[in-house]
């Protein structure tokens, strides 16, 4: 079996072993399942199954580990990044819109990173940004940075 027809049933394995997974463990919405290939050859395929537990905000905002992180930092106020840019815990899951109408939702905080810590989500195609502080507060209107 050669590399292209592998990775093929790679994919489809894997969105298989998804949906699998996620009718087993019911669509009450407290779940997230992510199935990745690890590893596939051409006569053996290793995957790894994620069920990550997520509670939801009454304003339906899935509260991640990112998301926490974010409204922990922006509640402590100017001592934060987010505070001394003028973001509130509020402002998780608020909707920005760019130069170009491509609108971003924010998600969360990335910890690991130092530049572009913020993480949103582009309504359009579901794929993750992330953005500096100073840019996100700018497109929120908090502050003219």
């Amino acid at each position: 079996m050669n590399k292209q027809i592998s990775q093929q049933i790679a994919e489809q394995t894997s969105e298989f072993l998804m949906n699998l997974v996620d009718d087993l463990i019911g669509h009450d919405g407290h779940c997230k399942v992510k199935v990745h290939a690890i590893r596939h050859s051409g006569d053996m395929m290793r995957f790894r199954v994620e069920v990550q537990e997520v509670n939801v905000r009454e304003d339906g905002v899935e509260m991640t580990p990112e998301a926490k992180d974010f409204v922990d930092l922006a509640s402590r106020g100017d001592v934060t990044q987010l505070g001394q840019a003028g973001i509130k815990p509020e402002d998780l899951g608020r909707v920005f819109t760019v130069n170009g109408g491509r609108q971003f939702k924010v998600l969360g905080w990335n910890r690991k990173a130092r530049k572009r810590p913020v993480i949103t989500k582009c309504i359009d195609n579901g794929v993750e940004f992330v953005w500096t502080v100073n840019s996100v507060a700018r497109y929120l209107g908090d502050k003219n940075v």
